[in-house]
C-alpha cells in the first residue's frame, strides 16, 4: 500500500519513533512543550550541532489508518494539508513500499521559496495490529536544482500511526535544516507552524468523522 527497503538508519528511526508512540508520554521529558491548539501539541528539543531544533506533532485524526494513508501519499491533496504549499509532485515509487516526492513551499519576500525532495520508507508494524511506521529522509541531488529556488539539503523524520476505535493518533517528528540566508528564529517559527499546521488540517479535513 504504501513504500520497502530496509535502510537500517531509517529502521532504526522507525523503531526509535515507533517505541515513543507506544510509549505515550514516556519519553516527553526530553521535549519542551511549545504550542498546544487545536488538540495538536507541538514540542521542540535541541538538535546537536544544529541551530534547528527538532520538532514533534502529535494529534487525534477521526479517520482510519486505511483512509489516512490512502489520502496522505496521493500529492494532488498536499495543498489541502501541507501548509503554503505551492507544489507537490510524486517523483517516482521505486518499490510497493516507497515514495520519492518534490514540494515547493512559499516562503515571504525577501527570502526565496524552499524546495525538498524527499523519500518515504514504510517499516514496522501492520494495520492488523492498529499501528505502523513511515520514515522520511532528504534525497536533494534526486532532481537538479531549481532557479530561484532554495533546495533544503537535509531533513529527515518519521510519521507514526495509532488507530483506535476508528481514529488515528498520528505523531509526526521532523528536523531541517532550511539552508539559505535566513534567521534561525524565522525559520523555527515556520517550521513549527508547518509541522503543527498538518495535523491541524488533518484534524479539520476529518472534523466530520468525530460527529458522524
Amino acid at each position: 500500500m504504501l513504500y520497502p527497503r530496509a535502510i537500517a538508519v531509517v529502521l532504526a528511526l522507525f523503531l526509535v519513533a515507533f517505541g515513543t508512540v507506544a510509549r505515550g508520554d514516556a519519553a516527553s521529558s526530553e521535549w519542551e512543550l511549545s504550542t498546544s491548539k487545536d488538540g495538536v501539541d507541538l514540542y521542540v528539543r535541541p538538535t546537536p550541532g544544529s541551530e534547528f531544533p527538532r520538532m514533534r506533532a502529535t494529534g487525534t485524526i477521526c479517520a482510519s489508518m486505511e483512509l489516512l494513508t490512502v489520502y496522505l501519499q496521493d500529492a494532488t491533496h498536499f495543498h489541502e494539508w501541507i501548509p503554503d504549499t505551492l507544489r507537490a509532485d510524486m517523483l517516482a515509487e521505486p518499490s510497493a513500499n516507497e515514495r520519492i516526492f518534490y514540494l515547493e513551499t512559499d516562503v515571504p519576500w525577501p527570502l526565496k521559496n524552499r524546495d525538498m525532495v524527499y523519500r518515504l520508507v514504510r517499516s514496522g508494524g501492520t494495520e492488523a495490529r492498529g499501528e505502523f511506521a513511515i520514515g522520511m529522509d532528504g534525497v536533494p541531488d534526486y532532481i537538479p536544482p531549481i532557479d530561484n529556488v532554495v533546495r533544503i539539503q537535509s531533513v529527515e523524520g518519521s510519521w507514526c500511526f495509532r488507530e483506535q476505535d476508528g481514529r488515528t493518533l498520528i505523531e509526526l517528528e521532523m528536523h531541517m535544516e532550511p539552508g539559505g540566508n535566513i534567521k534561525p528564529w524565522l525559520a523555527n517559527r515556520r517550521i513549527g507552524a508547518m509541522v503543527a499546521g498538518m495535523l491541524s488540517n488533518l484534524a479539520r479535513i476529518y472534523d466530520h468523522g468525530c460527529h458522524g
